[in-house]
């Protein structure tokens, strides 16, 4: 675990991670728990904090395989195509992650049950306009549908999120004042692209 790895304090009174660069994170301490079981989730105080990912675009992953074939001018719906994409910007990802943060370093007020936060823009759409979207950026055609087998051969249990779908919201980041950079598919792959 990440927190075992952290000396209690440099010499400069702050963590640091194992090369001696100073962390910029400062982990809460452990919650004390009796016996070796793991915790259940209703037995989690009420800072701990769930984060679920939808599809994270970033230069890396998955998203230039995915992109691959409108870069080729042969792009087009994966399977069906009418299966929900839900997507989120790297630089989202890591500016939620800090919210929920700030939101863990204040006191909950109260809050009797865990937090759960799904890291996905509010902008979900179906696969294929995702890829209309991605081609009219690439200022390519959009044409060529891909079958399911070839999309599963690329990227494996990748290949799920984009052939299967999830229309994920990210209704807790909101209510709790996020604000995404990114929130529709075309600004998204307009920085990425």
């Amino acid at each position: 675990m990440a927190r075992d790895l952290i000396p209690p304090n440099s010499p400069a009174g702050r963590p640091t991670t194992p090369d001696g660069t100073p962390n910029l994170i400062e982990l809460p301490p452990e919650p004390p728990r009796s016996g070796a079981e793991p915790a259940q989730v209703a037995d989690l105080p009420p800072s701990e904090y769930r984060n679920r990912f939808g599809f994270v675009m970033g230069h890396g992953g998955s998203l230039p395989k995915l992109l691959l074939p409108v870069r080729l001018g042969v792009g087009g719906r994966l399977g069906t195509g009418r299966q929900t994409l839900s997507w989120v910007h790297v630089r989202d990802v890591v500016r939620g992650m800090a919210h929920v943060w700030n939101l863990a370093a204040v006191p909950a007020g109260g809050a009797a049950s865990p937090q759960v936060y799904n890291f996905t823009a509010p902008g979900a759409l179906s696969q294929e306009d995702f890829m209309r979207t991605a081609a009219a950026v690439l200022h390519r055609p959009f044409w060529l549908p891909t079958p399911a087998a070839p999309v599963r051969l690329a990227l494996g249990e990748q290949a799920d999120i984009l052939l299967e779908g999830q229309r994920v919201a990210p209704a807790h980041l909101l209510a709790t004042g996020f604000r995404f950079r990114f929130p529709d598919a075309r600004s998204a792959l307009q920085d990425l692209c």
